[in-house]
């Protein structure tokens, strides 16, 4: 790194601060696209910035780094860069940027703030032009291979997801479950819909009761929500609280066709219907997969409306195959296998997905540290 020279970045940019722009300026289409601070927020019809930039967020989210294709129009929560140096690389400029740590320079406050003298005053190592492109083609090799491994996993996540759902089918298929007789829901168990008691009441909630909405639902168990009833709640409120191995299926909105089976007992909002199965008919784990193998049902019949609603009555009449108890265990313990060895993958997946971040970090700072 013999050859590298420090400069200021004010020896080698300028940066202006972006322009305030109205609301009803900035439309969903259209042929600008403006910046703020977390990306583009929307189109508009002029522009401040014709050429290529990098722009730096300096309200809210300070030090965010993008690099922006002109025209477009740079709102006032960005400072944006201007180069005055044929010394630097547009590209290695841009990546010299990422690199930048901003923390210490940021003002604290209700909005925190990036001002231009910090940024402009911080020295950085600059090689000679053609090794600023050697490096430049480096990281982008490097980062294309990122990307190649992120499609992949991306595809490997959503394949795990219709795994559980193709052999749940299979499984639905199967002569001991296609053979078997199929019974209404409301036959089987009891059917709860739920309710919120009153809002204007905050003493109805805050105590030790689990209360869920269609937002709690992570996966095939659900034991808490982020709210909780009070016995107020419970007793003056009239909030439904189901027990332990009810099957919680969502049936009004976006996520309509979630299920999920309760490990405790359970308050449940107006979005969703519970079914508390007789025991001695159907057991709550095959409950449990027999509501998912319902989903298709269930938004197949529920309203078209904006808000897609299957109400109580229709849900309760829905049916389900009732193979006997031993059947029910064999097929619920294959099935939760199957999800859980899923789950883990999707966690692998996750986690290497925190690892590609990391990995993105590491290729830049061998980079500039002249090992890549």
């Amino acid at each position: 790194m013999a050859s590298w020279k420090k400069y200021r970045l004010g020896e080698l940019i300028t940066l202006t601060n972006g322009s305030a722009i109205r609301k009803r300026d900035i439309q969903s289409q259209g042929a600008i696209p403006v910046f703020g601070a977390n990306g583009r927020l929307g189109f508009t019809s002029k522009f401040n910035v014709e050429n290529r930039t990098i722009s730096i967020g300096r309200v809210g989210s300070c030090g965010a780094i993008n690099s922006i294709e002109g025209p477009a129009w740079m709102s006032d929560n960005v400072m944006f860069v201007k180069s005055k140096s044929e010394k630097i690389d547009w590209d290695f400029l841009f990546y010299v940027f990422l690199v930048q740590d901003f923390t210490e320079d940021i003002r604290k406050g209700a909005m925190p703030s990036l001002s231009q003298k910090p940024i402009l005053c911080k020295q950085v190592a600059v090689p000679p032009l053609d090794e600023q492109r050697r490096i430049v083609a480096r990281i982008k090799e490097c980062m294309e291979r990122v990307e190649e491994i992120e499609g992949l996993r991306a595809e490997a996540i959503e394949e795990s997801d219709a795994l559980v759902q193709s052999v749940l089918h299979d499984t639905w298929r199967s002569d001991e479950i296609a053979s078997a007789e199929k019974m209404a829901l409301d036959e089987l168990g009891q059917i709860t819909t739920g309710n919120t008691p009153s809002r204007k009441k905050p003493e109805f909630f805050g105590g030790s009761q689990p209360w869920v909405t269609p937002g709690d639902f992570n996966g095939r168990l659900i034991a808490t929500g982020r709210e909780c009833l009070s016995k107020k709640g419970i007793a003056e409120g009239r909030a439904r609280v189901v027990p332990e191995g009810s099957v919680l299926v969502v049936c009004i909105g976006a996520t309509i066709g979630k299920v999920a089976l309760a490990v405790r007992d359970l308050g449940i909002n107006q979005q969703i219907n519970a079914v508390t199965f007789d025991k001695e008919k159907v057991l709550p784990e095959y409950g449990y997969w027999a509501c998912r193998a319902l989903v298709p049902e269930i938004i197949g019949n529920a309203s078209k409306n904006t808000l897609p609603i299957l109400n109580k009555g229709k849900f309760s009449k829905l049916q389900i195959p009732v193979p006997s108890l031993y059947i029910q265990g064999q097929v619920s313990s294959k099935l939760d296998a199957v999800e859980v060895a899923v789950s883990e993958m999707r966690r692998d997946l996750s986690e290497s997905n925190i690892a590609s971040t990391a990995l993105r970090e590491s290729i830049l700072r061998k980079a500039f540290a002249g090992e890549l």
